[in-house]
């Protein structure tokens, strides 16, 4: 009974929050995270009617009919945020490569411990859980380390505005 009350109370404190967000413009909620772009930042934006541009970030312009500023080339060109289907920001994979890093190196290290350690522990009839469970730890903060490093290296683009 305790579980429903706690569903339906959910509900009842969740659908206005779900009314409200349902009601915002997505022009303004765009126009909010692009304002956090900084100026000169390289970005792809998705135009309708005009495919993909890219260039460096500029701003955004008049306040009225809000537009996102770009230099394309040489030239500043300027798309109404409403014609803006995705803004995309170049970037490093840093984070990307620490996930992978951190789980290959987790398993490897994990295995390889727990190998060498099942090997020597059962001769004194132990178990091996505890080591495994350090090899993985270890394994995945030095691969994390190792993936990031290699991640900051490779250049990726991270969408910002869908």
């Amino acid at each position: 009974m305790k579980r429903y009350a706690l569903m339906f109370a959910a509900l009842v404190v969740g659908a206005p929050c779900v009314a409200v967000t349902q009601d915002q413009s997505t022009d303004s909620t765009r126009l909010l995270a692009i304002a956090r772009f900084r100026p000169g930042s390289w970005v792809r934006l998705a135009v309708q009617g005009r495919g993909r541009i890219e260039g460096r970030f500029l701003g955004i312009t008049d306040a009225t009919s809000p537009a996102i500023a770009v230099k394309v080339e040489r030239n500043n060109v300027a798309y109404p945020v409403a014609t803006v289907d995705s803004v995309w920001v170049h970037g490093m994979a840093g984070g990307h490569g620490a996930a992978i890093g951190g789980l290959v190196g987790g398993a490897v290290g994990g295995v390889i411990l727990g190998a060498v350690a099942r090997s020597l522990i059962l001769a004194d009839r132990g178990t091996s859980n505890g080591v495994f469970n350090a090899g993985f730890t270890v394994g995945a903060v030095g691969g994390g380390l190792l993936g990031a490093l290699i991640g900051m290296a490779a250049p990726r683009w991270h969408l910002r505005v869908p």
